[in-house]
């Protein structure tokens, strides 16, 4: 997949020329790893990437897509270390920032509602089967429809709440911020999304899909929210992490 590698494309007929192999076709080309990428500690990231401190619920961690689903994954492995000393920023309000967008998943009626979603569509996974029967079949798809919908209809709800300024870049410099929109913008790929365009069986499950985004999406912010007014305001005890280690060993983990 290339997320920690490196390729490079072979063709084949070099090969077979410099082997005195005689070929009346191209024979093709072989895609071969050469390389692999290493953060400073020395760990790879291929197979296992490069761990979330916050884990929102989202399909894609159910979903069984990736290197580590295949049968003969590149292994994760390690390098020696480069000399470092890690900034650790965020590390002193690391729990902060997990309490609050745990009480936030928790409270929000959209994300009860998505992880429903998500317990039904991991029970079908672990299954591995599909129903053959058409009424089974057809009350999941109208579970899974009501489903998106209340997730789409919550989070429409929940954004509409949301202020909106429109910050042009000559009044960027201006202090303080502008009137407030009356109305949310659209973002710009709502106009984009289609019904179905996830490749699922129900025509409405990609626009459901596109709901569920927009819902991790707007979690994400809300995380960068509470660092930025962590910043501004730290809790007591965290002071800045410059002032709170000197420099570190080669080999620690990065922040």
């Amino acid at each position: 997949f290339g997320k920690g590698t490196v390729q490079t494309i072979m063709p084949l007929a070099q090969v077979m020329d410099r082997a005195r192999l005689s070929h009346s076709f191209d024979p093709g080309a072989l895609k071969l790893t050469i390389s692999k990428f290493y953060r400073p500690s020395g760990a790879s990231t291929e197979l296992r990437g490069v761990a979330s401190d916050i884990v929102i619920p989202a399909a894609s961690g159910l979903v069984p897509v990736g290197e580590s689903k295949l049968t003969d994954p590149l292994p994760w492995d390690t390098i020696s270390a480069s000399k470092y000393r890690p900034f650790g920023e965020v590390s002193p309000y690391l729990a902060s920032l997990r309490g609050a967008s745990a009480a936030r998943l928790a409270a929000d009626p959209a994300f009860v509602e998505l992880r429903q979603q998500l317990a039904r569509l991991k029970s079908r996974l672990d299954d591995n089967t599909l129903s053959l029967n058409e009424a089974r079949r057809r009350r999941e798809l109208a579970q899974d429809k009501a489903s998106g919908k209340a997730i789409a209809s919550k989070a429409e709800a929940e954004e509409s709440g949301i202020p909106a300024y429109e910050i042009t870049v000559a009044a960027a410099a201006q202090a303080g911020l502008p009137a407030r929109m009356s109305s949310t913008p659209k973002r710009p790929g709502d106009a984009n999304a289609k019904p179905g365009d996830d490749g699922l069986e129900d025509p409405e499950s990609g626009a459901a899909a596109h709901a569920a985004d927009e819902l991790i999406l707007d979690e994400s912010l809300h995380v960068l929210g509470d660092y930025v007014g962590l910043l501004e305001h730290p809790p007591a005890g965290a002071g800045h992490p410059a002032r709170l280690a000197g420099p570190q060993p080669a080999g620690q983990p990065g922040g």
